[in-house]
C-alpha cells in the first residue's frame, strides 16, 4: 500500500528548497518526526526558476529510513 507523506506545512505537503544556480547541488532538511524508522519511501524532484516551473519531473529515487 503507498500512502503521500505530508513533509512541510505548506498547501502542497513539500519541501521547497533556497535559491541555487543553475548546475548547482541543493538540499533540503526533511523535518524531525516527518518520517518512520524503517520504512521505504521514494521521492522526486521538479525545477522552478522564479517564473516557471520544469514540466518533467525527476525519475524516482528510493530511500529508506
Amino acid at each position: 500500500m503507498l500512502k503521500k507523506v505530508s513533509i512541510d506545512d505548506n498547501d502542497w505537503g513539500v519541501i521547497v528548497s533556497p535559491y541555487v544556480a543553475s548546475g548547482s547541488t541543493v538540499t533540503v532538511d526533511v523535518p524531525v518526526g516527518k518520517l518512520a524508522l524503517n520504512t521505504n519511501y521514494v521521492f522526486h524532484t521538479s525545477a522552478f526558476d522564479s517564473s516557471l516551473y520544469e514540466t518533467s519531473w525527476s525519475p524516482w529515487a528510493k530511500f529508506r529510513i
